[in-house]
């Protein structure tokens, strides 16, 4: 079952202007994320938590949170960095329109939008009404329209692609 193709963004633009718009805000929002992450963990680094016992009192009790909270936010940025490789990709193929290239943003995509509709369902239906499951839903109903515009313009070039090889044989 193919998603549907989409002829132009909501604003008018085209999808391809679309999926441009796309890539660079995700590489925008990717790079601040991951500049975050990076400063939270050389904050939580032994050496820091050395620095600020000499001038404060740290419990002994909080280093092994610490740990954990570090080794999550490594995770977090591995994440970060494999989803911005995938953003530098689409945007190399958008611009020489390689429908290969953008495939990997498009899959990397449609399952974090498939968590997001899960986290969210699960989270509405085991605490009832709440913001947190209503927010990631409506995110994954927006990430959703995102894939479709990035999708429709993979799906375009993919097709001048096979038309040109076509041609040429």
């Amino acid at each position: 079952m193919a998603l549907p193709e989409l002829e132009e963004t909501v604003c008018g633009c085209s999808v391809r202007t679309g999926s441009k718009i796309i890539g660079w805000m995700s590489l925008f929002i990717g790079v601040i994320e991951l500049v975050g992450i990076i400063s939270v963990l050389i904050f939580l680094s032994p050496e820091t938590f050395e620095e600020i016992g000499k001038k404060h009192e740290v419990p002994e009790d909080d280093l092994p949170y610490t740990n954990v909270g570090a080794a999550i936010l490594a995770v977090a940025a591995f994440t970060v960095l494999i989803s911005l490789v995938c953003t530098v990709l689409l945007l190399i193929g958008i611009v020489k329109d390689r429908h290969t290239f953008i495939s990997p943003w498009l899959l990397l995509h449609i399952i974090m939008t498939i968590g997001r509709y899960l986290y969210g369902i699960s989270s509405l239906l085991t605490h009832g009404p709440n913001r947190e499951g209503a927010k990631e839903i409506v995110v994954a109903l927006v990430s959703t329209y995102l894939v479709l515009i990035v999708n429709s313009h993979y799906m375009s070039v993919k097709k001048s692609t096979s038309k040109a090889v076509l041609v040429n044989c």
